[in-house]
């Protein structure tokens, strides 16, 4: 026999006989004595309701000293607010059942009252005695109210019953339904039976009248509860949960499944969060749950290793303890914001492991961290989130190159959006710079020269104005520079410290360092010289062109024997004193710049050739003529040969030239073109004056 079958039968033999009784009943009576009789049923239920719900208070009284008292752990102690919501529910479920019994008691007593109105009541107007019409219409009316109150007795009686299995299946047949889409074990196997048996039952007369007598009227105004954090409709909330729970299923699952999530994952868990927050139940128990575990985290709290985590993990504790409904609701709907715009974001897989390696490459979205630190800046209860989140995001950047994190003290409540948005931006560029910078590092044969040093200047240059991060320029600075000269090829970089700071621009300060390197290193290079040299003139270029005086003079002060490490046959001393010759040269070179970055570049390689050579003969590389030409032609020559004359330093030249070579140089000086003054500085430079 089927479920539909079983239903109505019951209907039918159940309804029926209430229904015949009444109007059998109310024909006998006739419409007065009848009316009165539905009056006392109607009269019964509005007084048993008006009790039912003072009793609810009371009881609700009574259960919460007995929650507090004896039942409740001492951590749940003090909990007033969620536990006046366990008692007024509990309250409300155990006076729904005992409702009928309620109005039973009210329904006899009412009987008193109604004998005695019928009692004065004729028994008959004139009319329904001496016409058909009459009393037709007297007994039909009779007849009419006589059904009523049979079936409104019995609906009254019914009411818990009905009202439960009607809103339960319904809810029940939805989830089912969703599941089974979704095909979750046995849901999807008897999801249809189980969507047709809700169905069948619900709509069934059995439930569906009585329902309609006393749904709204009598079961919602007592599944209706008064809170602390408002008047809660448990029916509606009923309805608000299933609907949130139909909403995220599919996406929860999906994403249990997967391990990501995906932007349609993300909406549907987004719809779920709007609908849940319309929830005055869930908005209630979701405030006592988050002051409680604020008050918890606080009570708990123990050092993280992180800075930032613990001091988002604070800030979040004491937005939990501040909760509220309406703050509850508005952070529901943050959380779901959120959620659509990390999707698939390797943002979220970062805030949730405890990653050692962090990659700052993971902060570079730029449209996401701008949306999600507008998201979070127009939530005023979530606001203070943001700079524990971007010191938690600057710390993954510095521990990223082994720096020692610095922290943003800014006070988010001075700043504005736009200035948020910017930071933003600021800290997506500081990530991609300092991920290509991080790359570069990676290998233990990669030479300095390798290294992306541009990149970390502009990753420094960007928080030079920042508003989080400026004040503390030097500290950040200083982190990043000792970072990059952990490396053993990197000691230079550490020593860059105190000039990037008064630099006023990092990036072409590190560019014209790392140039210095790449100078040194292709003077190394045996298969071109000069102007053959593509590294030597690129690297002369920036910095006689792209290197500011007072980036010149720092490089000058902080040089180190690095890049003369290669002359074997010169001591450490005049290593380094040609180093800081050639850096006072092109510090007072680069003011002006060098149109003719190739003839720069001969004249380096000669200027190198014949200081470094081995042999007795200093032109054993090239001619005395070539140098005198080249040095004649250069900038960088002159500026550096007329220092060292006033310091009458040759770095032992003049006493490898044979009178042959002095004669080819004075040759070469009478036979230039060039301006006097230059011919004098190199004939004096080479002791032939």
């Amino acid at each position: 026999m089927s479920v539909s079958l079983i239903c109505w039968v019951a209907s039918l033999v159940i309804l029926i006989p209430i229904a015949l009784g009444g109007l059998f009943g109310g024909m006998r009576k006739g419409a007065f004595r009848s009316g009165v009789k539905m009056g006392a049923v109607i009269l019964s239920v509005i007084i048993s309701l008006i009790i039912t719900i003072c009793l609810r208070g009371v009881l609700a009284d009574i259960l919460s000293n007995i929650l507090q008292n004896n039942v409740l752990p001492e951590t749940m102690q003090g909990q007033d607010a969620i536990v006046d919501l366990v008692s007024q529910i509990a309250a409300a479920v155990a006076l729904l059942i005992a409702f009928g019994l309620i109005f039973i008691i009210i329904r006899l007593l009412m009987l008193i009252p109604q004998k005695l109105i019928e009692k004065v009541l004729p028994q008959k107007p004139l009319f329904a005695s001496h016409t058909v019409l009459g009393r037709l219409l007297w007994s039909g009316s009779g007849a009419l109210c006589g059904v009523l109150a049979s079936l409104l007795f019995f609906s009254v009686l019914a009411m818990p019953i009905t009202g439960i299995v009607t809103r339960g299946g319904d809810a029940v047949g939805r989830i089912t339904g969703v599941l089974a889409e979704e095909n979750v074990g046995e849901a999807t196997e008897y999801a249809d039976e189980i969507s047709e048996y809700t169905e069948t039952v619900t709509n069934a007369p059995l439930f569906s009248v009585p329902d309609f007598f006393t749904g709204k009227t009598v079961f919602e105004p007592l599944t209706t509860i008064s809170t602390e954090f408002g008047s809660i409709n448990l029916t509606k909330e009923m309805n608000t949960i299933t609907d949130s729970l139909c909403q995220a299923l599919p996406a929860a699952l999906h994403v249990s499944e997967s391990g990501t999530l995906e932007k349609e994952d993300a909406l549907q868990l987004s719809k779920a969060v709007e609908t849940i927050s319309r929830s005055d139940f869930m908005l209630a128990v979701g405030t006592w749950g988050a002051g409680y575990a604020g008050e918890q985290m606080e009570k708990n709290s123990k050092p993280e290793p992180s800075v930032s985590k613990q001091a988002l993990n604070e800030e979040l504790a004491s937005i939990l303890t501040d909760m509220t409904p309406d703050a509850l609701a508005a952070d529901l709907q943050t959380l779901g914001d959120l959620a659509q715009v990390l999707a698939e974001s390797p943002i979220l897989k970062m805030l949730a492991e405890d990653n050692q390696n962090p990659n700052p490459a993971d902060l570079t979205d730029r449209k996401t961290m701008r949306e999600a630190f507008g998201i979070l800046y127009d939530n005023d209860h979530t606001k203070s989130l943001l700079i524990p989140l971007i010191n938690l995001g600057t710390e993954f950047i510095f521990k990223s190159i082994g720096a020692d994190p610095v922290y943003s003290d800014a006070d988010i409540a001075s700043l504005s959006e736009e200035q948020i948005l910017e930071e933003a931006d600021r800290l997506c560029s500081v990530a991609d710079n300092i991920s290509t910078f991080t790359k570069s590092m990676e290998g233990d044969d990669k030479k300095l020269a390798d290294y992306e040093m541009v990149s970390a200047g502009k990753a420094l240059d960007s928080l030079k104005d920042s508003v989080l991060f400026g004040n503390q320029y030097k500290d950040v600075v200083m982190a990043v520079t000792s970072a990059g000269g952990s490396n053993q090829n990197s000691a230079l970089i550490e020593s860059l410290g105190d000039a990037i700071v008064e630099s006023e621009s990092a990036e072409k300060l590190m560019n014209s360092a790392q140039n210095v390197v790449i100078m040194s290193d292709a003077l190394e290079d045996t298969t071109a010289k000069g102007r053959e040299n593509e590294k030597l003139v690129s690297s002369l270029d920036v910095l006689l062109n792209d290197t500011s005086p007072k980036d010149a003079d720092a490089l000058s002060g902080i040089a180190s024997e690095h890049f003369l490490d290669n002359r074997e046959n010169l001591d450490d001393d005049t290593k380094q004193q040609i180093l800081d010759d050639s850096m006072k040269a092109l510090t007072a070179v680069c003011a002006e710049g060098a149109e003719d970055v190739e003839a720069e570049a001969d004249a380096v390689q000669a200027f190198r050739d014949i200081t470094d050579s081995k042999s007795d003969n200093v032109f054993e590389e090239v001619s005395e003529e070539k140098t005198v030409d080249t040095f004649l032609s250069s900038k960088l020559a002159m500026e550096m040969l007329k220092n060292l004359n006033q310091d009458n330093r040759d770095y032992g030249v003049r006493e490898k030239l044979t009178d042959e070579n002095k004669a080819n140089i004075s040759a070469a000086l009478e036979n230039s073109s060039a301006d006097e003054a230059k011919k004098l500085i190199v004939g004096q430079f080479f002791g032939v004056n």
